[in-house]
């Protein structure tokens, strides 16, 4: 018996092994190609190492193009997006949770329902509207029009769906209002699922493309996907600088996932079985 379990563990870590291996592939040849040159990069037989480290992909990435301005603009709007909509999340999911309504349920549907509506079919709407507003080529236009995204205001709602009522009727009780309920005792409660929610929020605004290229008209408002996509041009491509390009892109993200790796695994696990 416990022969086969250890047999049972050891083909599982093997297969976590190679999935992992699967997935982390990608990134280590991202980082790999941003030290090599263009015909090592394209070599074959394929050639994993660089013969030389190339460092000036790095040195051209900031001295020969905007993409530090790039870079602000996604440090700037990214945290931005993420705050507002966590705040809105937790709101909505705090009232959606512990308060009964009329029409709550059906008004809860409607916001399960908003997560299969593709963004493409609003995005006429939305450029419309920003276009009578005057928030054309701004950061508001990057940052409010999405603030309040449903699938965070799902996740909040299914994780304080199972924080005890009792927590409630006992700060009211010692006299908390409703707002204060909300802010010390939900938010840190929820400090989990303000975790996940965070990194789904963070990595869907720092990886948009499609609308900041729709209300964006100055190269000095680009966030960093369209940035990078100036690098590539009809004649020629700079993949070594795309590649240095995409791991300033990516190790952000990755770093803000580390550190909220705990708060994202307990709020996608949190609430699963209930609500």
């Amino acid at each position: 018996m416990l022969k086969s379990k250890a047999l049972i563990k050891s083909i599982l870590l093997i297969f976590i092994g190679i999935v992992a291996i699967i997935a982390l592939a990608p990134i280590l040849w991202m980082f790999l190609s941003s030290l090599k040159t263009p015909p090592e990069i394209f070599s074959y037989p394929l050639q994993i190492l660089p013969e030389t480290i190339r460092i000036e992909n790095y040195i051209n990435l900031f001295e020969q193009t905007e993409f530090p301005r790039f870079f602000l603009n996604s440090a700037i709007v990214t945290p931005s997006y993420t705050i507002i909509s966590l705040l809105f999340s937790a709101m909505c999911g705090f009232g959606f949770a512990k308060y009964e309504f009329k029409g709550r349920k059906v008004l809860f549907i409607l916001v399960i329902a908003a997560l299969m509506i593709p963004i493409y079919v609003i995005l006429i709407p939305l450029y419309t509207l920003m276009a009578r507003i005057g928030w054309l080529d701004t950061y508001r236009a990057l940052i409010l029009p999405f603030s309040a995204h449903p699938i965070g205001v799902l996740l909040m709602r299914q994780y304080i769906y199972t924080l005890p009522n009792q927590l409630l009727d006992s700060a009211r009780i010692d006299g908390c209002n409703e707002w204060q309920i909300f802010w010390k005792i939900m938010i840190p409660l929820s400090k989990p699922a303000l975790g996940a929610c965070g990194v789904f929020l963070a990595l869907f605004n720092w990886d948009n493309f499609v609308w900041p290229l729709v209300v964006l008209r100055s190269q000095r408002m680009f966030t960093i996907p369209l940035g990078l996509s100036l690098f590539m041009d009809r004649l020629m491509v700079d993949y070594g600088m795309v590649m240095a390009g995409s791991v300033f892109a990516t190790a952000p993200i990755l770093l803000f996932y580390f550190l909220a790796q705990k708060h994202f695994i307990a709020g996608l696990t949190s609430g699963a079985v209930k609500g």
